[in-house]
């Protein structure tokens, strides 16, 4: 069985925070977005150092293998290798945070593609939609206690956690 975690509505406070790769500044941790005044995010963990696990926000994106997807149409394909990293997309030219591990036959919607240039050359992946990934934000960030649904909702999510581990 895997625990459900309860999640929670926030509002950000600030008027611009950077959502970040792994719950820290340092930099092993990179801005994957950033987010202003008045946007909400749904916060699935707290982790002890200040930061806030949250679900992606809208404009999000992960990278993955293009040799690792078979497409299905221009804006989906599926996962034709046994395990396929992602990797978490960000603002800077090195994005090296391990997202996590899509089975083989899991569907994938596509964003786009991106070239990233490599010591051994060009590699080439696709843009897509986050799946079991989150991201970070600082717990000063944002309005504490204001969830906007009694009690919170139920987040259910497989595995360990999918922010922090870098490549």
């Amino acid at each position: 069985l895997v625990p459900c975690v309860s999640a929670a509505d926030e509002t950000i406070l600030v008027p611009e925070v950077e959502v970040r790769s792994g719950p820290s500044t340092s930099s092993l941790y990179y801005p994957t977005g950033k987010l202003r005044a008045g946007d909400r995010i749904q916060v699935v963990g707290e982790p002890e150092n200040g930061f806030l696990k949250i679900v992606p926000p809208a404009g999000s994106f992960s990278l993955i293998l293009k040799r690792d997807v078979q497409l299905l149409n221009a804006n989906t394909g599926q996962v034709r290798v046994e395990q396929a990293m992602t990797v978490m997309g960000g603002l800077t030219p090195i994005c090296n945070v391990r997202g996590t591990l899509l089975p083989r036959g899991t569907v994938v919607t596509i964003l786009g593609s991106e070239t990233v240039q490599t010591a051994q050359g060009a590699v080439e992946y696709y843009k897509i939609v986050p799946i079991n990934e989150y991201r970070y934000v600082p717990v000063s960030a944002v309005r504490r206690g204001q969830d906007s649904t009694p009690g919170g909702s139920s987040f259910s999510h497989p595995g360990a956690d999918r922010g922090g581990s870098t490549l």
